[in-house]
């Protein structure tokens, strides 16, 4: 029942959260491939 009464409040925060991890993954997948290059292209020569 107290979840029926705050169902929209609910949605609004699950979205939010929905939408932060959609940043928070896309944010690492962008770093981890920049960094990535990075590595091989300077510690790969090193080698």
């Amino acid at each position: 029942v107290f979840f029926k009464d705050r169902n929209d409040e609910e949605s609004e925060e699950e979205i939010k959260i929905r939408r932060y991890w959609y940043v928070v993954c896309a944010t690492g997948i962008f770093f981890s491939l920049i960094f990535g290059s990075f590595w091989n292209d300077h510690m790969g020569n090193m080698i």
